[in-house]
């Protein structure tokens, strides 16, 4: 298919998605999300597509004149790189900076996690990473940043509604695993609890304040990223833990591009 083609499919996945969300209250969610699953993957492979990359499987493969595959569970990366980007199993951790990235998720292998912690110091790494900047909401294309994004399409034309959804989503996975008991509870987590509650309820005025929800989307992802490389340090993490903490710096990232830093 060429471009157009392919953005008049990706219109129709939209459209459809679309539909299916309006069907919550009405439908239980678990159908809801039964039927949504095929769209979303659907709708990550013609936005790759749009950037001359095919999604498949578990990993990224390239398409096209110029392009690269870098194996299972690897990202595509275009233009500048500096500084350390995490592909693979054998991982390296430190900064992470692109002009582009292109891939269904970010973090390799998140999805494929089980109960193995193989991938635990990546998660923490590409957390911080998203913390502090050096890698950013408007370089990466990708229906999830990470395995646990569900309703943004792309983070880097993410809208209000769409983060305070992320937001809630988020908020709920917590509240879950820490009533599952896979996660210890402690006055750090309650914190980070309370923000995202509070940042969720803010996201959903008319005129969202934005610098309060900056402020407490960072508290929460500090909060959660910390846990994490601690627990992680300690070989004590739960894997709840592990998968949410840069889920929560990538939501604090994309309201600084909302509402300023």
């Amino acid at each position: 298919m060429n471009q157009s083609q392919i953005q008049t499919e990706l219109d129709k996945v939209n459209q459809a998605i679309a539909a299916q969300e309006a069907l919550r209250g009405t439908l239980p969610d678990v159908q809801v999300e039964a039927a949504l699953a095929p769209l979303r993957q659907k709708r990550a492979e013609l936005t790759a597509q749009l950037a001359s990359a095919a999604v498949s499987g578990s990993g990224a493969v390239a398409q096209g004149a110029g392009s690269q595959a870098v194996g299972e569970r690897g990202v595509l990366v275009e233009g500048n790189v500096g500084g350390s980007i995490i592909t693979g199993d054998q991982s390296s951790v430190g900064g992470i900076r692109a002009n582009r990235i292109e891939a269904e998720n970010v973090v390799q292998g998140m999805q494929q996690l089980g109960g193995d912690l193989t991938h635990a110091a990546d998660a923490v790494a590409l957390a911080e990473a998203l913390s502090q900047g050096s890698i950013t909401a408007d370089s990466i294309q990708a229906q999830n940043v990470v395995a646990g994004f569900q309703y943004m399409a792309d983070p880097a034309q993410a809208t209000p509604a769409e983060l305070r959804q992320e937001v809630a989503a988020l908020r709920r996975q917590l509240a879950a695993a820490l009533a599952a008991g896979e996660i210890e509870t402690n006055a750090d987590l309650a914190d980070a609890q309370n923000a995202l509650a509070a940042a969720e309820t803010e996201l959903a005025a008319d005129q969202p304040p934005g610098r309060r929800i900056v402020r407490k989307l960072k508290e929460a992802a500090e909060i959660l990223t910390v846990s994490a490389k601690t627990a992680d340090a300690a070989r004590q993490t739960g894997l709840a833990l592990v998968k949410l903490a840069p889920v929560a710096a990538a939501l604090y990232q994309i309201s600084t591009r909302l509402f300023g830093g």
